[in-house]
């Protein structure tokens, strides 16, 4: 870019582009997940074993909310060979998981130690996961970025409307 665009683009376009990108990466994360999900489906199942469960805190939602985020790695051995993940579904990294109740019942639901089935791509045997399918939290948030998106396109071509909007 040369310095004449640059100065031209002010914090508040800038802030609009950021929106508009936040919203573009989740709607391409969440509908990597969708897809993954669906054909996680039909792949192979094995045996595996959780390493370690617990959940952690790193930041906050609000004033007074605390974020947690359940942290799950289990071991799973192809012919003869081991490998580890850390992957509970398509799109458990997503903003799906945040709540601390949620994070608990991923945690109960898969404490250390236990052996549990393990799903993994026939295809590539290093991507698995410990449950199939679409989740319908990762369509909401796919939904959720469609909308950031929108809003952030609107935002940069017609500034307007959101002058309307809070008047």
């Amino acid at each position: 870019m040369n310095t004449e665009i640059l100065n031209q683009l002010n914090i508040a376009q800038l802030a609009k582009i950021l929106i508009i990108a936040v919203g573009l990466m989740t709607i391409i994360l969440s509908v990597l997940a969708l897809i993954r999900g669906k054909y996680s489906k039909n792949w192979n199942k094995t045996e595996g074993e959780i390493l370690k469960s617990e959940f952690i805190e790193f930041g906050t939602s609000g004033d007074t909310e605390r974020i947690f985020k359940p942290k799950v790695k289990y071991k799973y051995v192809i012919q003869g060979k081991e490998y580890f993940s850390k992957r509970v579904y398509f799109g458990s990294f997503l903003m799906s998981n945040f709540k601390k109740r949620n994070s608990l019942r991923i945690v109960a639901k898969y404490p250390e130690g236990k052996i549990i089935p393990v799903y993994y791509n026939p295809t590539n045997v290093r991507m698995s996961v410990l449950e199939t399918g679409v989740k319908s939290e990762i369509i909401i948030t796919c939904i959720i970025g469609v909308f950031i998106f929108i809003f952030g396109y609107l935002l940069l071509i017609k500034p307007e409307l959101l002058e309307n909007i809070f008047n």
